[in-house]
């Protein structure tokens, strides 16, 4: 990544104002774990073009991998306005609110990923969890589960809150086998 992180200085030396090249200096800069230059060239794209759809993906995995949700969760807001329809923003924006201890929010984010992907295993699997959590429907809980479980077979999460729902329902032989299940896909 170093000669191309130096490529870009060259083609920024002639063309300061173009963000696509400082956002790509950024990654450039993120490969080579040099944070500080990350965020200078983050910041220089985010200034020329504030909308800039990378720049804002690179600041709200940024602020989600340190831990601040409620930036990442701005950040991500802003990006949902450009892509309505890309699921990897609602789930990242389903984990902040999560963690920000909005339920609600995020209970709507991961709905609204399977309104955009019915059979996405993780948005199905994180919502069923979360009703179970919440005191939610429980049958609309199973009903999440038994999808996770279908769309991804291997999961142990899948198997444990399939587990977790059959117990809330009463279903106790077949909660301690996904429960089994789970720990040897985990095993695996």
């Amino acid at each position: 990544f170093r000669p191309a992180a130096t490529a870009f200085r060259r083609a920024l030396d002639s063309r300061p104002g173009l963000a696509p090249l400082w956002v790509a200096l950024a990654l450039a800069s993120l490969r080579l774990k040099d944070m500080e230059q990350f965020q200078q060239c983050l910041g220089h794209a985010l200034d020329l073009e504030p909308g800039n759809p990378d720049a804002l993906k690179l600041q709200a995995d940024l602020h989600l991998s340190r831990g601040l949700y409620q930036e990442a969760a701005l950040t991500f807001g802003k990006l949902i306005q450009r892509h309505p329809d890309q699921v990897g923003i609602f789930l990242s924006l389903a984990k902040c609110f999560y963690e920000l201890g909005d339920r609600a929010s995020s209970e709507a984010a991961l709905r609204q990923v399977l309104e955009i992907d019915p059979n996405n295993a993780l948005a199905a699997n994180n919502l069923a969890y979360l009703l179970l959590a919440t005191g939610g429907n429980v049958d609309e809980a199973v009903s999440l589960a038994q999808g996770a479980r279908r769309a991804a077979p291997d999961s142990p999460s899948a198997a444990d809150t399939l587990g977790w729902a059959f117990y809330r329902k009463g279903y106790y032989s077949q909660s301690v086998d996904l429960f089994q299940q789970a720990l040897k896909l985990a095993r695996k």
